[in-house]
């Protein structure tokens, strides 16, 4: 995907805590969901990507199941 600036980080921070819908906030940037989770869970926003509201649905919508938390088998 294409890398993320300075700027479009800070924005996805200030829709998360506003609590804008994941799929708006994906929607408003070009990314998938998955996306914007692995970006929250870098920025330290959440602990795993499952902590994102929708992003089950998200997964499900895929035919994929959960993913594994690998941090917890660490």
């Amino acid at each position: 995907g294409m890398p993320w600036t300075g700027a479009e980080e800070a924005q996805l921070l200030r829709e998360f805590d506003s609590k804008m819908p994941s799929a708006d906030i994906a929607s408003a940037h070009h990314r998938t969901i998955e996306a914007i989770a692995a970006r929250l869970v870098k920025l330290g926003r959440l602990k795993s990507r499952e902590e994102l509201p929708g992003y089950a649905e998200y997964r499900e919508s895929l035919g994929r199941k959960p993913r594994e938390n690998k941090e917890a088998t660490r």
